[in-house]
């Protein structure tokens, strides 16, 4: 059983790592746990703020923990089955279906993914631009 994922973006050489809530939403993580590792693109909300998705491929409909959100929490998004991170501000209002809160330490790189996500967005860059989500086992 692992407690914490790694996503990087190996073109921008970032990576972030964020702690499970495996108390919280343990079907999920469990679920999750089985897909790992996967490679994915990554997107960006067009009206809600600050937020980058990535698809997975994992039907999900069970809600398990709803909470507010806030940048660095992870959650799903199952009208999509996106993972949906926020990295700063968000503009939708509402509790979402988190599973995973990114380590302080690691938000200023999360920003920093998100405003390159953003740029790309907003300058019709199409290139598509992945983003590797792993287990990791020990978080120092």
């Amino acid at each position: 059983m692992i407690n914490y994922i790694q996503l990087e973006w190996p073109s921008l050489n970032i990576k972030v790592r964020a702690k499970l809530m495996r108390d919280k939403a343990p079907h999920f993580c469990q679920e999750l746990e089985k897909l790992l590792p996967f490679e994915s693109i990554h997107g960006h909300t067009v009206i809600s703020g600050h937020n980058m998705s990535i698809p997975m491929k994992l039907l999900w409909l069970e809600r398990e923990y709803d909470a507010p959100r806030q940048p660095g929490r992870l959650f799903i998004y199952t009208n999509g089955q996106r993972i949906v991170i926020p990295y700063d501000s968000t503009t939708e209002p509402g509790d979402v279906n988190c599973f995973a809160d990114v380590l302080p330490k690691d938000l200023p790189a999360l920003k920093q993914a998100g405003l390159a996500c953003k740029h790309r967005f907003m300058t019709g860059d199409c290139e598509p631009q992945t983003v590797i989500v792993t287990a990791v086992e020990e978080v120092e």
